[in-house]
């Protein structure tokens, strides 16, 4: 054994997020919360880990209000409202900086989107097909995961 220490210095970030992530879990029913945010929860997760996160996400947006600010392509993909934040600063001829803040819902155009969507992909607006048909795979995953009945509760009849 080693000496306790703050768990802060002893765990990655992705662990801190996801240990986050589980406390929250674990807490949110007995607390009476209505709504939970993370911010960028995703941060050091990748592969099997994001997904395990997006549908941990997803799964208790059934029961409460999840926001959720992603740079992760596979946790994005797997929400079902989306808003698109920009942020720009910009530089007044005195040299003074403001700062403006452009939010955008994205339900009513699924192109837009898909396109926002694979700009978490690229980096960049893009009209890779490989990237968008990336995106609409994820998004294909995330309705079939919403489909999916609660635990515990039988699948509706056909």
């Amino acid at each position: 054994g080693e000496t306790l220490k703050p768990l802060a210095k002893v765990a990655s970030g992705g662990e801190l997020s996801r240990f986050l992530l589980a406390m929250k879990v674990l807490t949110a029913a007995s607390d009476g919360l209505l709504t939970l945010v993370f911010d960028e929860i995703d941060s050091g997760i990748s592969g099997p880990t994001a997904k395990a996160v997006a549908e941990k996400l997803a799964s208790l947006s059934r029961h409460l209000q999840v926001l959720t600010i992603t740079h992760q392509p596979m946790i994005a993909a797997m929400g079902q409202q989306h808003l698109h934040v920009e942020k720009r600063v910009v530089q007044a001829e005195n040299g003074s900086e403001s700062v403006f803040v452009q939010v955008e819902r994205l339900e009513q155009d699924e192109n837009n989107r898909l396109k926002v969507l694979s700009r978490l992909v690229s980096g960049v607006d893009s009209h890779d097909e490989a990237v968008k048909k990336f995106i609409r795979k994820l998004r294909k995953q995330a309705a079939e995961f919403h489909r999916q009945p609660l635990a515990g509760q039988m699948a509706p009849s056909p």
